[in-house]
């Protein structure tokens, strides 16, 4: 992965860290464990759907304070794919 996109991601998480105040580290990593309850009260059809929708749950779940634990993820991808050529 180029070297901007690592800092970016790296920014941008520093920034939503800061605007939400969340202690997470990866805030679209794609694992996000939300419970029943919070995603019952989350308004579905009052948010976008646009790239930015994870966001807006975000944001909506840090307002309403329920976003207070962090579940690790660790990623099982190889470093090559059965098909790449050495």
């Amino acid at each position: 992965m180029p070297l901007y996109k690592y800092a970016g991601n790296w920014a941008m998480g520093k920034l939503e860290r800061w605007v939400f105040g969340l202690p997470m580290t990866d805030l679209h990593s794609g694992y996000l464990v939300y419970g029943r309850r919070a995603l019952a009260e989350i308004p579905f059809s009052r948010l976008s759907e646009s790239f930015d929708f994870d966001i807006e749950v975000i944001a909506r779940r840090a307002r309403a304070d329920s976003l207070s634990a962090k579940r690790p993820s660790r990623p099982d991808t190889p470093t090559r794919s059965p098909t790449s050529i050495p």
